[in-house]
């Protein structure tokens, strides 16, 4: 039965609204922000940190959206390295992978749709007659994440290793009862307030947040360095580094602090 099928799909169900819910806040207040300057830098809507407030909330409302049905992962290194280092299913990682990428890119078409007006408006006023995501006019960093120009490859990759890492250690922390775990409803305040922090490399922290918008731009007519900008950013950056950065954070978390049997490395 119809009923049968939600209740089957639950845990997938609660990604795809999570992860829809996370990049469309997120990548609405980046073109509030952005698109806004195009009338004057006088009455621009907001500033770049209000864009990480603004990620902070939209992670802690996903948290609390759908934590009680699935754990509101909505990120792919925070799925492999549970099932890694804390027993989640591996047979769940595919379908909460697929959750949150599909969620990733239909947060992205959403505030396309919205905002599309404003794009035109300012590809417009900058003279940019194509869709792109490096150069002057620019849009594509409106969705998905492009690295500060005075970075370097190695810089960023290492911010989204170490960023990506100390959010697998807070997750963990937050939920490891033997270490004065926050009270109810406290998780998602302070993993929200995390993510405000990152700053240089756009902070993806999240393969999904980065990918799903990616694919969204390239379906809609953004030119190929969606793929190729910065030395292939998609792949070393969002991909590698937060993956990595998340399985590294939870392996030093369970070597310098977690006690519990839980962990592969605790059991004798």
């Amino acid at each position: 039965s119809l009923w049968h099928l939600r209740w089957r799909m639950r845990e997938f169900l609660a990604e795809l609204v999570a992860s829809t819910l996370l990049l469309a806040v997120g990548t609405s207040v980046n073109c509030q922000v952005k698109l806004s300057q195009s009338l004057s830098p006088s009455s621009a809507a907001g500033s770049y940190a209000s864009q990480n407030w603004a990620w902070g909330l939209a992670v802690m409302c996903t948290i609390h959206l759908a934590g009680g049905i699935s754990g509101a992962h909505a990120n792919p290194g925070i799925t492999i390295s549970l099932a890694f280092f804390r027993g989640f299913p591996w047979r769940l990682v595919p379908s909460y992978l697929a959750a949150q990428l599909l969620g990733s890119f239909l947060g992205a078409a959403l505030t396309y749709a919205m905002y599309l007006p404003s794009i035109e408006r300012y590809q417009g006023a900058a003279g940019v007659g194509m869709r792109t995501i490096v150069g002057e006019g620019e849009t594509g960093s409106l969705f998905t994440t492009v690295p500060a120009p005075y970075t370097t490859p190695a810089s960023t990759f290492a911010t989204e290793l170490v960023a990506s890492a100390i959010l697998a250690m807070l997750v963990l922390c937050v939920g490891d009862e033997s270490n004065s775990p926050p009270g109810d409803g406290m998780s998602g305040l302070i993993i929200g307030l995390a993510v405000t922090m990152i700053v240089s490399s756009g902070y993806a922290i999240n393969a999904a947040r980065d990918f799903g918008p990616r694919v969204f731009l390239s379906c809609v007519g953004y030119e190929s360095a969606v793929w190729t900008h910065n030395s292939h950013w998609w792949l070393y950056g969002p991909i590698v580094g937060t993956i990595g950065g998340a399985l590294l954070g939870c392996l030093v978390y369970d070597i310098c602090i977690f006690q519990g049997e839980a962990s592969p490395l605790n059991r004798r």
